[in-house]
């Protein structure tokens, strides 16, 4: 059954992340609405407090979640401090959209869907390749067998973050950094789209030498993942990739019929034996589609796209990523089937 009234929203973290969830519920006044506005930095949270139009706006997480109006959270935090945040709105009731990762353990990570099931909520993942429409109709192409069974898949994250990371300077000595993390868990969940889902059965991962000596994970790192039936994937992802334009995406699938690639700029190449066409395809703002699907599923109480359990298998590959790095050697991420 829809409900009738907005749905009231606590934002937890007013940064960039928490401004862009902040945004997609205001536009929708008659589905949701910002109650309250949590952040460390007190006048942060009075001033995006203001700026949202929340009536409460403080540093004390316990105030927001006691809120009977508040009846889901949006979890915008460093990424250590996001399962513990995420737990705690659990228990107190509350549906939860968790930015990626959405755990750094196994064990925290099946913590979290264990509570979510007990206590009957919503933990959605906000992963945006999912409602990428780039993605979507790439993966939609590959499944629909235009290039035959992919064996290659490509991905190439480069940026130049290096001022962004040290005016944020949590995120330089946040126990879980680095551009693996930070990048490389959304383009594992892209790879995952594109094959079907196969499973990722060994990850090696390495890093470049520093470029950025202030950051404590790794600002440069590559990783090849092998996948079942033979498919193999490699991702790039770097803060220190000098590019015409900020952020560039790359993807590139190879099946035994074809290729299919984009470049980031919303187009599509198809290459095949008869010849090379291009799609283009309309953007959007994956944070807008990610938080409508979000109300929607709490609305209908339907199980959203991305929740916690079906986002396991990549965080498990992030985790074996993180792990080769440290012992230079290929490393089996954790059964998807363990839970």
């Amino acid at each position: 059954m829809r409900r009738t009234e907005p749905i009231g929203v606590a934002v937890i973290g007013a940064g960039w992340a928490g401004e862009r969830h902040a945004a997609a519920y205001r536009v929708r006044p008659q589905l949701a609405r910002v109650v309250a506005v949590v952040d460390t930095n007190a006048a942060v949270a009075a001033a995006r407090g203001h700026q949202w139009d929340a009536s409460l706006a403080t540093t004390d997480l316990d105030a927001a979640l006691s809120r009977p109006d508040v009846q889901v959270v949006s979890v915008c935090l460093p990424n250590s401090l996001h399962i513990a945040t995420a737990l705690a709105a659990l228990e107190a009731g509350k549906h939860v959209i968790i930015e990626q990762p959405f755990a750094t353990s196994v064990e925290d990570a099946d913590t979290l869907i264990r509570t979510a099931a007990r206590v009957r909520r919503l933990a959605m993942v906000a992963e945006g390749s999912r409602f990428d429409p780039v993605y979507l109709q790439m993966a939609d192409m590959i499944l629909s067998d235009e290039i035959g069974a992919p064996y290659l898949v490509r991905i190439a994250r480069d940026q130049h973050r290096h001022e962004m990371l040290r005016a944020r300077s949590w995120s330089l000595t946040d126990a879980a950094s680095g551009a693996m993390w930070n990048g490389g868990i959304h383009d594992i969940e892209t790879l995952r789209m594109f094959t079907g889902g196969l499973a990722i059965q060994e990850v090696y991962a390495t890093a470049t030498r520093s470029n950025l000596p202030e950051l404590e994970g790794d600002d440069t790192s590559v990783a090849v993942l092998r996948c079942e039936y033979g498919c193999v994937g490699t991702l790039s992802e770097s803060y220190s990739a000098h590019t015409p334009s900020g952020l560039r995406v790359r993807a590139e699938v190879f099946g035994a019929h074809g290729a299919i690639a984009t470049d980031g700029t919303g187009a599509i190449t198809i290459t095949t034996q008869d010849g090379e066409r291009t799609v283009r395809v309309p953007s959007v703002d994956t944070y807008d589609a990610m938080v409508a699907h979000f109300l929607d599923c709490v609305s209908r109480g339907n199980e959203p796209a991305t929740a916690a359990y079906g986002m396991r298998p990549g965080l498990f590959a992030t985790l074996a990523a993180q792990t080769s790095m440290i012992f230079s050697a290929p490393i089996a991420p954790e059964p998807s089937s363990s839970f």
